[in-house]
């Protein structure tokens, strides 16, 4: 590989590891239905947690700064890295502490911040049977309140509570801060960036250069006058687009088992820039390795 095919390669994993990796899932299933996903490295390692209204109250304070783009949170549970939890006391708290204060503090619509909340709980677990506390076997000078999250956080066995209230302490259940969040949200994102260029490049070793001309014959004469970096690039993008075309367009969806026996015949020259990446996923799995070590012996 070339120094400029390495440069690029790095570029495309430092612009994959920014993406949002609230679709990991679903790269990963498609991962899957065309049996690349054997592998035990590549499963999803994924943690359940639990969080608090205190944790809620923050999560609606960025819900509404971020303008339509997912929280941390939001991806971490997207992406299934983070299973999240609640028990349903948390929309008593929500409704008798929580969203009052906030009104006062963020002078917003006391309905607007409702359909905030609701909006932030459908997508999280909330198993019914954890409606208000129960006042039984429970240690000395514990806040009650917190009951029903700690009665979860045992029945499911989580990780963890999500919350920098220190009262959990008294109940000897594990708690942490929102760090560890992000560390999960660096986790899903290596793990998304890890499947799209498996994905892509296993594309591309079988789509042949017969079935890249029916689905770009007008593109062929332009881009063999293109410089080679140019092609490297347009090989990088070309993955790209391909994986977007047979995940995310129905026609792509109808066809891609047709191109996919097409390409068995040869490999599309224009994608071999992919293939090069292999050394970047390894550098991924190890950073996978690292960062999986680090949120489960740091708590």
């Amino acid at each position: 590989m070339t120094v400029t095919e390495e440069s690029i390669s790095k570029k495309m994993i430092k612009h994959l590891l920014g993406q949002d990796a609230s679709n990991l899932l679903n790269s990963h299933r498609y991962e899957s239905s065309l049996g690349f996903s054997s592998k035990p490295s590549h499963t999803i390692t994924s943690y359940r947690i639990v969080i608090d209204a205190c944790v809620m109250r923050n999560e609606i304070r960025r819900y509404i700064s971020l303008e339509g783009r997912p929280t941390f949170i939001q991806e971490v549970n997207r992406s299934g890295v983070g299973q999240v939890h609640a028990p349903r006391w948390i929309e008593t708290e929500l409704e008798a502490s929580t969203l009052p204060s906030l009104y006062k503090s963020e002078r917003i619509s006391p309905r607007i911040l409702s359909r905030i909340a609701e909006t932030l709980l459908e997508e999280i677990t909330i198993p019914t049977g954890y409606d208000s506390p129960i006042d039984a076997n429970l240690p000395e000078n514990v806040d009650l309140k917190d009951e029903p999250y700690v009665r979860l956080a045992n029945d499911i066995d989580a990780l963890g509570i999500l919350s920098w209230d220190k009262g959990f302490d008294k109940y000897f259940v594990q708690t942490f801060r929102e760090d560890v969040i992000k560390q999960m949200q660096h986790l899903a994102r290596l793990l998304n960036a890890a499947v799209q260029v498996r994905t892509a490049g296993e594309i591309t070793t079988i789509v042949s250069a017969n079935a890249i001309d029916e689905l770009y014959q007008a593109s062929v004469k332009a881009f063999k006058k293109l410089p080679k970096e140019a092609i490297i690039v347009g090989g990088l993008v070309g993955g790209a687009a391909a994986l977007f075309y047979f995940t995310q367009t129905e026609h792509g969806r109808r066809n891609r088992h047709r191109y996919l026996e097409l390409g068995k015949l040869g490999v599309g020259k224009a994608f071999t820039a992919l293939i090069s990446m292999q050394n970047e996923l390894q550098l991924i799995e190890e950073e996978k390795a690292a960062l999986i070590k680090c949120i489960e012996e740091n708590l």
